[in-house]
C-alpha cells in the first residue's frame, strides 16, 4: 500500500510539471542546475545510476543511501568550449595592428567567425557540501562567459554568475519482499544574474578597455527558481543496478529585467517579472560493475553505464526536443592502482575521455568532450576542455 501511494505521488508530480510546461512559455535551460564536472563530462554526462561523490545530488538523489560519507571543502573547475585559441589568435592579430580589411577577407577568419560559439565556465571556489548515509547538501557558485555570432562579424556576449543550493534525502524500502528499492528526493534552488551585449569583430579588442563600465551599463536580469528531483535505484545484485530519475519535477522560475546592473544595484523599478520553469527531465540508466578477479591487483571499480536522458522532452518541452541519438549517454571508468582513474564516454553522439588523480584529500580531474549545440547530431558540435581540482574529506 505504501508503494502504491509513492507511485501516485510520482504521477502527481509529473502532471504538475507538465502543466507548468504548458502554462509557462518562458523556460530556463536544464543545465542551470548542472555545474561543470570533469568527471561527469569524461563519462558521457549525467547517469541515473552514478553515486560516488557530490554529483550524486544532481545525478540521482536515490544514490545517497549507499554513498559513503564525504565532505567537499572547496573546488575550482575551469571549462573552455569552442575554438577559443583560434579566436584569441584573431583578436591578437587585430590588436597587433594587422590591416582590418585584410583580416576580414581572410577565408580562414570568415570560416571561423561564421556560426561561432565559444564559452568559458568556472565552478568555485565556493563548493561546499556533504553526502553520505542517506543525506546530502551543497552550496556552489559559478560564472560563465559565452560568445556566439549573430551576424557575419557581430558577436553576442553573455556574462552570468549563479549560486546553487541542494538538499537531498534517501531511504530504502522493500515493497516486493526481499528486493530493495532506494528512493531519494532532492530540493534545490538557484539564483543567477546575467548581462548581455553585442560587439563587432573590430570592437572585440576594446572590451578589456571598457572593463567594469560595460558590465554596469548593459541590460541586466536576475533569475531565481526552486525545484524538486525524485529518483529510484534498483540494485538487482552486486554487479547490476537500474536507476530512474525525474529531474525538475516541479521547478518554477522568475526573471526580473533591468536596464543595467547599476539600475539593479540602485533598486530602480524593473520591468514586470517573467514567470517560467525548468523543463522536466525523466532519465533511465543501467550500470554494470563486474568483479575483475585476479585483475583487481591492478584494476579496481570498473563501471560501465548507459542512459537514455530526457526521455519525455517531446511532451514536456517539444519546442526544444532533440533527436533521440542526442539523449544517449554511455560511460566507462576504471580505477588503476588506487590513484589513477581512466574514463571514456559518449554524449550527444560525441566522444569524451579523461582521467582523474585521487590523492585522498586532493582530487584532480581532466576531460576532453564534445557538446552538440543544435537539435540534431553532428550539425553544430563544440569541442570542450575542462580541468578541476577539489578538496574532499572522507
Amino acid at each position: 500500500m505504501r508503494f502504491h501511494g509513492w507511485f501516485l505521488l510520482v504521477v502527481l508530480f509529473i502532471l504538475l510539471a507538465e502543466s507548468q510546461g504548458i502554462l509557462l512559455a518562458e523556460t530556463v535551460p536544464q543545465k542551470v542546475f548542472y555545474p561543470t564536472s570533469p568527471r561527469m563530462a569524461a563519462i558521457g554526462g549525467l547517469h541515473a545510476t552514478f553515486a560516488e561523490d557530490l554529483t550524486t545530488l544532481w545525478n540521482n538523489p536515490a544514490g545517497l543511501y549507499e554513498l559513503e560519507s564525504q565532505f567537499r571543502i572547496s573546488e575550482a573547475t575551469f571549462n573552455l568550449g569552442g575554438p577559443v585559441f583560434s579566436l584569441s589568435n584573431i583578436v591578437l592579430r587585430a590588436a597587433g595592428g594587422e590591416d582590418v580589411d585584410v583580416l576580414l577577407t581572410d577565408p580562414e577568419v570568415l570560416k571561423l567567425v561564421k556560426g561561432i560559439y565559444t564559452s568559458f565556465d568556472m565552478v568555485g571556489p565556493i563548493s561546499f557540501g556533504y553526502v553520505g548515509k542517506g543525506l546530502g547538501f551543497a552550496i556552489l557558485n559559478g560564472n560563465s562567459v559565452e560568445a556566439k555570432s549573430v551576424g557575419s562579424t557581430t558577436f553576442q556576449f553573455s556574462v552570468s554568475e549563479r549560486v546553487l543550493l541542494y538538499g537531498g534525502y534517501a531511504f530504502r524500502v522493500y515493497p516486493f519482499g526481499d528486493i530493495p528499492i532506494d528512493t531519494g528526493i532532492n530540493l534545490k534552488a538557484f539564483l543567477r544574474g546575467s548581462t548581455e551585449f553585442q560587439r563587432t569583430l573590430l570592437e572585440v579588442p576594446d572590451l578589456a578597455k571598457e572593463g567594469p563600465d560595460l558590465l554596469m551599463n548593459s541590460p541586466f536580469s536576475v533569475t531565481s527558481g526552486i525545484g524538486i528531483d525524485l529518483g529510484v535505484l534498483f540494485p538487482l545484485n552486486d554487479t547490476i543496478k537500474i536507476g530512474i530519475v525525474g529531474r525538475n519535477l516541479f521547478t518554477p522560475t522568475t526573471r526580473s529585467d533591468y536596464t543595467s546592473l547599476d539600475a539593479f544595484l540602485s533598486k530602480e523599478q524593473s520591468a514586470p517579472a517573467v514567470k517560467g520553469n525548468v523543463p522536466l527531465d525523466v532519465s533511465i540508466g543501467v550500470q554494470y560493475a563486474p568483479s575483475l578477479g585476479v585483475m583487481e591487483l591492478y584494476f579496481r571499480k570498473l563501471r560501465i553505464m548507459a542512459d537514455y536522458n530526457d526521455s519525455l522532452d517531446f511532451l514536456t518541452h517539444p519546442s526544444t526536443a532533440v533527436n533521440p541519438v542526442l539523449k544517449i549517454g554511455i560511460g566507462v571508468e576504471v580505477q588503476v592502482l588506487e590513484v589513477l582513474w581512466i574514463r571514456a564516454g559518449i554524449s550527444q553522439g560525441l566522444l569524451a575521455c579523461g582521467f582523474g588523480l585521487d590523492y585522498g584529500l586532493i582530487k584532480v580531474n581532466f576531460a576532453v568532450y564534445g557538446a552538440e549545440q543544435s537539435l540534431e547530431p553532428g550539425i553544430r558540435p563544440v569541442f570542450n576542455i575542462t580541468f578541476g581540482m577539489e578538496i574532499t574529506l572522507k
